[in-house]
């Protein structure tokens, strides 16, 4: 394993090597969030930061090329953003003896070792903030079990986002006194209010959305709309599949059938059924939603974001395979924000339920709603964990 991390650092070197040196102002605060959902759900404590600290420097590092855009978006020039140089030992060193950092927070799962050993090497402090693991990814590093044990017994805190994921970071062999459960910076991140689709007006009473739709949930999601689209004559679906490639094999299930659709990029409505073939609008046909599927569910994907139409007071239906967010699933369930089907044949009956009982819809939204916004607060909590580190210079 070691040398193959190795082999796989010497063929990404001619990548790094031309990378631009980001700019970097010494003494400030290193925060490595990989890709674009982990620089989504960090954005809440880097503006409390900027807030409350405009005198300490933040630099932002990220692994993909969306993650670095939206870092641009999101901030601008008020923090500095680079791209992560792959783990590589003199990229790193470099990094740290130019930023002279207070203290280092790396976001989610990123536990790349030359990152950790080089924070160590210049004393500077470590942090895992927002802090998860997928049984997956649990599966993958308990094989080296002894190694990662030893990475996470140099950080100074490891900020969970839940119980589970505190119980997975013990198994791995993180010091007990120095995990602690914050939860989860998405609760942070959602508004109450969305912007409605631009260009979107249906005639139909009901709306109902199937988000982040995966493959192998397609065919049962499909013929409980095709059942749906015959007996609530008055209802509207919108179906949004986790990657676009996917639009395909949907319409041509569609086609099979001879139901009309529209695809979104037409800028049409034919028939009562949309295909999202683009990208960043689901949340915005969430906030239109009268009922909410969150794919990945039905099939062991281990489940999407939960929080994005309950905060938007849509009662969220989701499958069994919720294993990525089992908290915020339990969460919903207990507080009765969200309904749970097994298969596709519960999934329609538990729409046509909603659909029939506009009451109904509204108590279940108005839980999931409620329920999220008791689990905000979580950037001010990883805020006060680490705020002695970064006042300390």
């Amino acid at each position: 394993m070691p040398f193959l991390y190795d082999l796989l650092l010497k063929v990404i070197r001619p990548i790094v090597d031309k990378w631009p040196l980001p700019q970097i102002e010494e003494g400030g605060v290193y925060i490595h969030s990989a890709s674009l959902g982990e620089v989504n759900a960090i954005s809440p404590f880097i503006r409390l930061i900027k807030k409350r600290h405009p005198e300490i420097p933040i630099f932002l590092s990220t692994f993909t090329e969306t993650g670095y855009k939206r870092a641009h978006d999101l901030f601008g020039e008020d923090v500095p953003v680079g791209r992560f140089p792959f783990d590589i030992k003199d990229k790193l060193d470099d990094f740290f003896r130019r930023g002279n950092f207070r203290a280092l927070l790396i976001v989610e799962t990123e536990l790349w070792p030359n990152l950790i050993l080089t924070a160590k090497k210049y004393g500077v402090p470590i942090f895992l903030v927002n802090a998860r693991l997928s049984p997956r990814t649990l599966r993958r590093y308990r094989v080296l079990k002894s190694k990662f044990s030893s990475l996470l017994s140099l950080f100074k805190l490891i900020l969970a986002q839940s119980e589970t994921d505190r119980k997975r970071y013990l198994y791995l062999g993180a010091p007990p006194e120095r995990v602690k459960v914050t939860g989860s910076l998405k609760f942070d991140l959602m508004n109450e209010e969305v912007d409605p689709p631009e260009n979107f007006k249906v005639n139909f009473r009901n709306l109902v959305v199937f988000g982040s739709v995966r493959p192998k949930e397609e065919q049962p999601i499909l013929h409980a709309i095709a059942h749906l689209l015959r007996i609530s004559p008055d209802a509207y679906f919108v179906i949004a599949p986790r990657h676009i490639d996917r639009v395909q094999a949907i319409r041509k299930f569609l086609n099979s059938k001879r139901i009309p659709y529209s695809l979104r990029t037409s800028g049409e409505i034919r028939g009562r059924i949309t295909i999202l073939d683009t990208l960043g609008e689901l949340r915005n046909f969430y906030g239109v939603a009268d009922a909410a599927f969150v794919g990945g569910t039905l099939a062991p994907y281990g489940g999407h974001n939960l929080v994005e139409p309950a905060i938007l007071g849509v009662p969220v239906i989701f499958g069994p395979h919720y294993f990525n967010t089992p908290d915020a699933a339990r969460g919903l369930l207990k507080a009765g924000g969200a309904l749970l089907v097994r298969k596709g044949e519960d999934l329609e009956k538990t729409i046509i339920t909603l659909l029939k009982d506009e009451d109904l819809r509204q108590r279940v939204g108005e839980k999931a709603r409620k329920y999220v916004l008791s689990q905000r607060g979580v950037s001010e909590k990883i805020y006060r964990e680490i705020l002695p580190y970064i006042t300390s210079k």
